[in-house]
């Protein structure tokens, strides 16, 4: 029992010390448990799922996206997203999988901004995969859930208009080149295509 809770436990400190040191660049890979996920590692596309979607923020560049798995049927684990500009991305996850989003780092002119935006609640950037392929989580843009009353203390990623599900497919498809999933996001660009 406390083996599957220990990467929760040890959450915090584990955010803490992969903020610290040097800045990201504006693209990064998939984490999982703080080790780096390879291209080769894709899964199968017949029982996995890659979620894909874009993230923006008023006030500068959201470069980090944590994750937790929040499943009790499944093992836990944390989820650091792959970052290409405002296109984020998983590595291919197993169905039945039910991700939380925790933790964002927003770059700002002047520094940056740690966000940690709890497990209360769910919000329209959690995803539970039910089923097997690629999954947009959609344009999201970091607000207040009432835009006409910001101080009403409801922050989280809520759907917003810009953006386009090409690109993030586009940016996701130059790491999945190669893979099995190649096939499939090619197919889905073309739908969107027509």
């Amino acid at each position: 029992m406390l083996k599957k809770f220990l990467p929760l436990t040890l959450l915090p400190l584990a955010l803490v010390l992969s903020s610290c040191g040097t800045l990201l660049a504006p693209k990064s890979s998939p984490y999982m448990n703080n080790t780096k996920v390879q291209a080769a590692e894709a899964g199968d596309p017949s029982n996995t799922a890659i979620i894909y979607g874009t993230l923006s923020c008023p006030y500068g560049v959201i470069d980090k996206l944590v994750f937790i798995q929040m499943n009790p049927a499944q093992e836990s684990f944390m989820l650091t997203a792959g970052m290409d500009g405002s296109t984020f991305y998983t590595q291919p996850l197993a169905v039945g999988i039910s991700l939380k989003a925790i933790f964002f780092r927003e770059k700002q002119s002047g520094g940056e901004l740690n966000s940690f935006l709890g497990i209360q609640n769910r919000k329209p950037i959690d995803v539970r995969i039910e089923k097997p392929g690629l999954y947009f989580a959609g344009n999201l843009l970091f607000s207040a859930r009432d835009k006409d009353n910001p101080d009403s203390g409801d922050y989280g990623f809520y759907p917003y208009a810009k953006g386009n599900e090409i690109d993030s497919l586009e940016k996701i498809l130059k790491v999945y080149k190669g893979t099995a999933w190649e096939p499939i996001i090619n197919s889905r660009i073309e739908e969107l295509s027509k």
